[in-house]
């Protein structure tokens, strides 16, 4: 036995608009097939388009504007903050005064404990994980017996392997700007 299927007969155009009317839609449906005959929706359809990629393409060059003014002003911040982080003593019981609360402040602020401090240099480990900071100070002797004690503050991810900035850069650069801003305040320095 064979079995037929039976086709049915597609409803005419007519057959469409009267079922349409009944609904009430009739007329939208009507004056689009009405612009899609005369080509109007297919030009109404393409300026749209690219009136939607030239707002999609401003919004893009204006965030990455604005990105990039953000890191100029957050390298700014954080430059001015490192010029701020170092004292100058020129007696050497002042100068061990302030190595040994700058041997304090380190160990306060940093996420890893110091692994190395001698007269020169206190180091703390590179901790596991990402966005921690972690300090390290150096001693210098200079000309006329000045001797200058700087701190620094470092965030593992902030940068990326190519230089630019990584996912933790705007948290890592909030912390090592705290830690460098408040050092002079902690050990009590003027200079």
């Amino acid at each position: 036995m064979i079995q037929v299927k039976s086709q049915q007969a597609s409803c005419p155009y007519f057959c469409k608009r009267a079922s349409l009317q009944k609904t009430g839609r009739w007329f939208a449906t009507a004056h689009r097939a009405a612009e899609r005959e005369n080509g109007q929706a297919d030009m109404k359809n393409g300026r749209l388009a690219a009136f939607a990629l030239l707002m999609i393409i401003l919004a893009g060059c204006s965030t990455e504007e604005s990105r990039m003014a953000a890191r100029r002003d957050t390298e700014v911040a954080l430059e001015t903050a490192r010029e701020q982080a170092h004292v100058d003593c020129s007696s050497p019981a002042a100068c061990e005064l302030l190595w040994s609360r700058t041997r304090l402040y380190v160990a306060q602020r940093s996420a890893t404990p110091i692994r190395r401090a001698d007269d020169t240099a206190i180091e703390t480990a590179e901790p596991h994980t990402f966005g921690t900071v972690y300090v390290w100070a150096t001693r210098t002797s200079g000309a006329g017996g000045i001797s200058t004690i700087q701190v620094k503050g470092m965030c593992r991810g902030m940068y990326r392997a190519d230089g630019n900035p990584g996912w933790l850069y705007g948290t890592c650069a909030r912390q090592i700007r705290s830690v460098e801003t408040e050092f002079r305040s902690f050990i009590g320095a003027a200079s």
